[in-house]
């Protein structure tokens, strides 16, 4: 993985590690007395995925961020060929 090396040494790539959807700000302290308002399903990897893909945390069951965000610009086109929801 030299190449790889390479483009992080030189800053062309970063990595973002331990991502995902919060509820609202926490600290420790809040996670350890029980008072932080923590994600569904917190140590479930497969669900925080699906949580991630609703941009809710709290709702697991919604449609997807992209899927929200196609249907409110489903009208900027009005074109039969070129649609940005082709059903």
């Amino acid at each position: 993985m030299p190449e790889f090396a390479y483009l992080v040494n030189n800053k062309k790539i970063s990595i973002v590690a331990n991502m995902g959807l919060l509820h609202e700000p926490s600290t420790k302290d809040k996670l350890l007395d029980g008072t932080a308002k923590m994600p569904l399903y917190m140590y479930s990897h497969n669900s925080q995925r699906d949580l991630f893909f609703t941009g809710n945390s709290q709702n697991a069951g919604g449609r997807g961020w992209a899927g929200a965000l196609a249907d409110t610009l489903g009208d900027i086109n009005s074109s039969d060929v070129y649609k940005l929801n082709y059903l």
